[in-house]
């Protein structure tokens, strides 16, 4: 069982799904225990994403408190593509609470940096809450492939679960080539580790 966020914050992605589903028992449950684990291991990226589920869950002004310190300690981080994601449930949620001059801009932000991030789900999420509001984002970003040729064929293959030995011999290379390419992609993507790769390719 994975115990530190920072290599997989599988709390947060449960608690946003037991939310969707109406468990808030349980969601509350797991974005707070995921939030007390990122604040003893000590990285803005992990305490950024924790936070950041929990302001999603959280309602009113107090969930948009959080969403503001989700986003404000991913500034600080690495996660460039998570603090994208913070910002457009950031931006969102004042537009909600009808503050869209607040909001706009934030949106704009989340939109401008998913898209330098390759992150074309959330762009489009940005674009759609954008257009909601009645802002113009701008022309749509080009179609075209955000990773080279090994790099996006290894991706997208252990982003549909596959293993890396699985990998190597869909793609007839070694497991340790399977490593460096996700690893180049990840870097690529300004993305901290493979964990994150669906929301860089779409699955978001």
């Amino acid at each position: 069982m994975v115990t530190t966020p920072a290599s997989a914050p599988w709390r947060s992605e449960a608690a946003l799904a037991h939310a969707a589903l109406g468990h808030r028992e349980q969601a509350f449950a797991l974005a707070h225990e995921e939030l007390n684990l990122a604040e003893a291991w000590g990285t803005q990226t992990a305490i950024g994403i924790s936070l950041r589920a929990l302001g999603v869950i959280t309602e009113g002004h107090a969930g948009l408190d959080l969403l503001h310190q989700a986003a404000s300690a991913l500034a600080s981080s690495p996660a460039l593509l998570e603090h994208a994601r913070a910002l457009y449930h950031l931006g969102a949620a004042a537009c909600r609470l009808d503050d869209t001059a607040t909001g706009r801009p934030i949106l704009v932000q989340a939109h401008d940096l998913a898209n330098n991030c390759g992150s074309r789900a959330l762009t489009r999420l940005t674009r759609t809450a954008l257009a909601a509001i009645g802002a113009d984002p701008g022309p749509p970003p080009p179609s075209t492939p955000i990773l080279p040729g090994l790099e996006y064929k290894a991706s997208t293959l252990t982003v549909a679960g596959h293993t890396d030995r699985q990998i190597a011999q869909a793609l007839m290379i070694t497991p340790h080539t399977v490593q460096t390419t996700i690893t180049s992609a990840c870097r690529r993507l300004n993305l901290p580790d493979r964990t994150h790769l669906p929301a860089a390719l779409g699955v978001f």
